[in-house]
């Protein structure tokens, strides 16, 4: 099993957009409040780039570090899914978060009062396993993350970008490549020696 964490590198690499189209790469924080009105729900997108884990491996884990802003913006209420691209590009190439084109695979966080620094998401394994899937996908290319929050509850869910110089989103990966996968013991040939006799060579 091998380990990977990757840190937002530079400001091109973390946005933010309104469901009814607000969108800002240089804000001081990240937004991804969920709530019945289009004005007030947000989605965030993170970039994360050099991701040196090989087509066809297998995801384990996938989580991200956040560092919550407030106790005022600790309610997450999102869908975890990635960019279903190969290699995403940053967020001023296509300056765009709510119509980035989404995996099919997502996991929903749902939590509240987790109080204001830094905190961990669920495990989205399924999501970035259906981008290292996709093919075209090598060792070194970037993932784009998206938190999508919900039209179902008013939560507000804030925390530090890339420009708020404190602790912008960490990706963490655990995963398995074929040939870490245990194969059954070989006892290599079977040999009819004679009736009822099976002998192993």
């Amino acid at each position: 099993m091998a380990t990977l964490q990757r840190t937002i590198a530079n400001g091109d690499d973390d946005a933010w957009e309104s469901a009814l189209g607000t969108f800002t790469s240089t804000s001081d924080h990240m937004r991804a409040g969920a709530a019945g009105s289009g004005a007030s729900r947000y989605n965030a997108g993170m970039r994360f780039t050099n991701i040196t884990v090989p087509s066809g491996a297998e995801i384990l884990v996938a989580t991200i570090d956040v560092d919550i802003l407030s106790i005022d913006d600790d309610d997450p209420h999102n869908d975890i899914h990635c960019e279903a691209v190969a290699d995403a590009v940053d967020f001023v190439d296509d300056a765009e978060v709510r119509d980035r084109a989404l995996t099919t695979a997502s996991v929903f966080w749902d939590d509240e009062a987790l109080l204001d620094g830094i905190v961990t998401s669920p495990n989205f394994a399924v999501a970035v396993q259906e981008v290292v899937n996709i093919p075209g996908w090598t060792s070194g290319n970037a993932l784009v993350v998206m938190f999508r929050g919900r039209n179902t509850a008013n939560q507000t869910f804030r925390f530090d970008s890339f420009e708020a110089a404190g602790n912008p989103a960490q990706l963490n990966l655990e995963y398995r490549i074929n040939d870490d996968i245990p194969q059954p013991a070989s006892h290599g040939a079977v040999i009819q020696r004679g009736p009822g006799q099976v002998v192993l060579s």
